[in-house]
């Protein structure tokens, strides 16, 4: 058996009015992040992307380099980004793309078993 229920006109007029009364939440502008050109002068390459921007790069520019120093690999750009594992010298990655951080440190992005990770740009040299 369906049963219905009517509202009286006394509830649906209280909840008209408290519904009309709400006012929207005001909604945040967030200024987009600064050009990388503008905190880190001389970076022509970057130019047109933003901060914390990924530039990825085509698949058919992917390419190899090796760690020349002893780094960690992270889970995110920036020092802050926790360390996966370190890689030693002589290790190689595919480089396939690329971001800039606050403090103009270009970190690359190479594939990882959860997808990316990140390298700082100083550790590595291409083959």
């Amino acid at each position: 058996m369906l049963k219905t229920t009517i509202l009286g006109l006394g509830v649906c007029a209280a909840i008209a009015s408290i519904s009309t009364s709400m006012t929207p939440m005001a909604t945040a502008k967030v200024p987009p992040a600064p050009w990388v050109t503008d905190i880190c002068p001389g970076m022509w390459w970057a130019e047109g992307f933003r901060i914390g921007e990924t530039v990825p790069l085509d698949p058919h520019q992917y390419h190899q380099a090796v760690v020349i120093t002893e780094t960690p690999l992270r889970a995110g750009y920036g020092f802050e980004g926790p360390v996966i594992t370190e890689l030693a010298v002589g290790a190689q990655v595919t480089v396939m793309g690329e971001v800039w951080d606050m403090g103009c440190n270009q970190w690359m992005v190479v594939p990882s078993d959860g997808g990316v990770a990140y390298l700082h740009g100083n550790a590595l040299q291409n083959l």
